[in-house]
């Protein structure tokens, strides 16, 4: 068992934290992904894009938010029943993550190229 030890000529004992790592996701349950709704037809076009981002898919989708690859979130918004696009004209040149959400709660994500 590991116990408290001085360091060097420190005159307090020095912080520390022991982590035992499963094998398993936290609370067991099995990982969702992106892949979750592959089985449903998506389109996403054009990529690259400039303005405009469509996307054609059977599931009714419910939210969309863009990321940059730090993953900070600079677009999100709500998706009408009838939308098919997303304006992207505001973003810089550059590589994006845009991340689907359906009405189900399904979700999954799709990397564009803004030009």
């Amino acid at each position: 068992m590991a116990t408290l030890n001085k360091v060097g000529s420190q005159s307090a004992f020095t912080d520390f934290f022991i982590a035992k790592l499963a094998n398993v996701a936290c609370g067991g349950a099995p990982l969702e992904g992106p892949s979750e709704v592959n089985s449903t037809r998506f389109g996403i076009y054009p990529n690259p894009a400039s303005d405009q981002l469509y996307f054609n898919v059977e599931a009714q989708l419910s939210s969309y938010e863009v990321l940059n690859m730090l993953g900070q979130r600079l677009l999100k918004g709500n998706l009408q029943v009838s939308q098919n696009s997303i304006s992207i004209e505001s973003l810089s040149v550059g590589t994006y993550i845009v991340n689907f959400k359906t009405k189900d709660g399904k979700a999954f994500t799709q990397k564009i190229i803004k030009e």
